[in-house]
């Protein structure tokens, strides 16, 4: 098994020879929930790096004469895997001798003042060891590119778990439908009949047939098939010239603007899974969702699949889009299973939470394992080991927490994407009072797919 422990700071200036920057305050790790709170005194550096889930590391340094800066973040056992045999061998290789118990992390960044940007390589170890028995096996230094964004507001509220909840909506009413309703949701979500000429075809290779399309984007009878009604409605404008002050969101509004401040770049601003997005832009999940569940009445058409990819190929919010379109595919491609067929699955799940009980007393062995997993088909045991051992009743498909490689997928586009409410600090949470943190999470999300489903409006908060 491979343990990780992320290892510090060093952080080199524009210059030759810089004035000191100004680095105190906070800033967010792209890519992750890891946060970073510096102080300030001459050249002298002191703060905290934590995650979400509350974990606080200690950082110091110091800005160095070259314009390099050195931080140190000192990693305790608790925040890793490491069992405390193994931990011992590594502290004999890292441990730092004013921090004892603590393995020095280390970042080599680079500081870019017009940006508000630290960026460079991070290093950090792969710790190896045999978890049956705790045996240490070695270390070794591991290098990924980091990128560290100075946070200049407050992104909008954390709206995850109710965007799977609808989700799971969405896939249990499309699924629950008739053959004829699925394939006229389907037909309408990308549809032909308005705003797309057909103008012939082009042969290409591997592929063959691809349709030549022509698109008038303002009838498109497709952009107005579908919806999560409170992510798209009531999102708010920037501030620009001849409305200086812009229009609040539906959540700006929701939060009494504790949250999605300023109004640029945050205004338009939600949380999803640690990061800050674009509220019409988290809307594309339940594109991906409805591309998994339409695949099978889409097979036959080209047509309708390339226009699945030209609909908004031309924004600029184009890869994000991609990206949250990938995590609505991804999500249904393992839920849609349990909804089909929730009764199979915690059959099964009973049944292996059985053995697993009998196989951590001594009572099963491996060979029963395997019986188990010969009576599943091959291509089906990875997905159904994911739905019987991460959910344990039908809400947990609602739940954030149950979905690890949705947040992967959303950190890989963050890496890559250039939008300006990324920077947004996810601490709405943190701003709220008890009672506003209620309606928050008590917010439900609504959706329309036309002709299957159309929830009311949308009401202003």
């Amino acid at each position: 098994m491979i343990g990780h422990v992320f290892l510090a700071l060093s952080i080199i200036a524009d210059h030759a020879q810089p004035p000191i920057p100004d680095l105190s305050g906070k800033w967010r790790l792209e890519g992750s929930d890891r946060k970073m709170e510096l102080t300030q005194q001459g050249t002298a550096l002191k703060g905290k790096i934590a995650k979400k889930n509350g974990t606080v590391r200690d950082v110091e340094g110091k800005i160095l004469p070259s314009g390099e800066v050195e931080l140190y973040e000192y990693i305790p056992r608790g925040d890793t895997d490491i069992p405390a045999a193994v931990w011992n061998s590594v502290l004999l290789e890292t441990e730092h001798p004013k921090h004892p118990g603590l393995v020095p992390a280390k970042f080599r960044l680079t500081f870019t003042s017009e940006q508000s940007k630290l960026e460079g390589d991070r290093t950090s170890y792969d710790v190896s060891f045999i978890k049956s028995t705790a045996k240490y096996l070695g270390t070794k230094d591991k290098n990924e590119r980091v990128r560290f964004f100075r946070a200049p507001g407050i992104c909008g509220p954390d709206v995850t778990d109710q965007t799977l909840d609808v989700l799971r909506r969405i896939a249990t009413d499309f699924l629950s439908a008739t053959e004829a309703e699925q394939s006229a949701a389907c037909d309408q979500s990308v549809s032909f009949s308005d705003g797309v000429t057909l103008k012939g075809f082009l042969l290409f290779p591997i592929i063959g047939q691809v349709p030549l399309v022509g698109i008038d984007k303002g009838n498109m009878k497709a952009n107005y098939a579908w919806d999560i009604i409170e992510l798209f409605q009531h999102s708010g404008t920037f501030p620009k010239d001849g409305d200086k002050e812009g229009r609040p969101s539906f959540w700006e509004d929701l939060t009494d603007s504790s949250c999605c401040t300023p109004r640029y770049p945050c205004g338009k601003s939600v949380e999803f899974f640690g990061t800050c997005q674009d509220q019409q832009v988290v809307n594309y999940v339940m594109w991906g969702v409805m591309k998994n569940v339409c695949a099978s009445h889409w097979a036959d058409s080209k047509q309708q699949e390339i226009l699945a990819f030209l609909r908004n190929f031309s924004g600029p919010d184009f890869g994000d889009q991609q990206t949250m379109t990938q995590v609505g595919y991804a999500y249904a491609e393992i839920v849609a299973p349990y909804i089909k067929d929730a009764q199979k699955y915690d059959r099964l799940r009973d049944k292996y939470t059985a053995l697993m009980q009998r196989y951590s007393l001594g009572n099963a062995t491996k060979a029963d394992l395997d019986a188990f997993y010969a009576t599943i088909p091959a291509s089906e045991l990875k997905q159904t080991l994911k739905i019987i051992t991460g959910f344990g009743k039908v809400s947990d498909i609602a739940n954030s927490q149950r979905f690890p490689e949705l947040r992967q997928i959303v950190n890989r586009g963050d890496l890559s994407s250039n939008r300006p409410y990324k920077v947004c600090d996810t601490i709405c949470s943190e701003k709220l009072s008890p009672d506003q943190a209620k309606e928050v999470r008590d917010q439900v999300l609504h959706y329309r797919w036309m002709p299957l489903h159309d929830d009311k409006q949308l009401k202003t908060p």
